[in-house]
């Protein structure tokens, strides 16, 4: 499968000095130290048309300035792109890789990875991640793509996926509901809406040794802990 590659990172992020993989885009990462929640709240509504919300509608505080900024950081890659190709070839936007830079894999390039044949009708597909059972079920994943049926689980971690379709993606998120950490939202609202797949056992995962202000690693590895367990015992993630 051809796709584009794009990776989400801070300007002046030293991390862009190590990451071996040669993306077709480097995306400014929005930074959520550098404006206030107004301003934040401002841009998200100014490309979406929405406002952003809290989960379980918990008080703003500064912390989710660093939520804001992933959502915006994300809808920046997908405009991105779309703007690119349509500026080159009005048709055809390819389908793209979206990366967060603390991506970790075994291979030099995302293309190098060996995928199991796609799906028919994907539409995301995640090469990372982990999920949550929603009660009265117990995932039980085979080798390959898994369909992420949101009656059954709620799937995390937008560290790695790719996206058939950028422009679907973009309006889907412009048209249904309202806005709140991207993660949540995927699972409340695109879910339902397009095709998606996790890849078990994952092959692009987030490297634990480097610092994140906004994600708690230290549950995504309890988490992924328990999922090695299920029927894969010699896969082995992590250090």
């Amino acid at each position: 499968m051809k796709f584009k590659i794009a990776i989400i990172s801070l300007e002046d992020s030293p991390r862009r000095n190590y990451i071996k993989v040669i993306p077709d885009y480097w995306i400014d990462a929005v930074s959520g130290l550098d404006w206030s929640l107004d301003v934040l709240q401002s841009k998200l509504k100014f490309h979406t048309g929405k406002e952003f919300i809290t989960c379980r509608s918990v008080p703003f505080t500064d912390k989710w300035k660093i939520r804001l900024a992933i959502f915006l950081s994300h809808l920046k890659s997908l405009r991105w792109v779309i703007q690119t190709h349509y500026e080159i070839n009005k048709l055809v936007v390819p389908p793209l890789l979206i990366l967060e830079d603390d991506f970790k894999i075994d291979y030099e390039s995302p293309r190098d990875i060996p995928l199991p044949p796609l799906p028919d009708d994907w539409e995301i597909l995640f090469l990372g991640g982990f999920w949550t059972n929603k009660k009265g079920h117990t995932e039980n994943p085979k080798r390959g793509w898994n369909y992420i049926d949101h009656t059954k689980i709620k799937f995390w971690c937008c560290v790695s996926y790719i996206v058939r379709n950028p422009q679907k993606l973009l309006k889907s998120i412009r048209d249904f509901g309202a806005l709140t950490t991207l993660d949540s939202y995927y699972n409340r609202w695109i879910f339902k809406k397009m095709k998606s797949y996790y890849l078990f056992p994952a092959v692009v995962e987030q490297d634990d040794k480097l610092e994140s202000s906004f994600k708690d690693k230290k549950y995504i590895a309890e988490q992924k802990k328990k999922q090695l367990r299920i029927n894969l015992p010699s896969f082995y993630i992590g250090d």
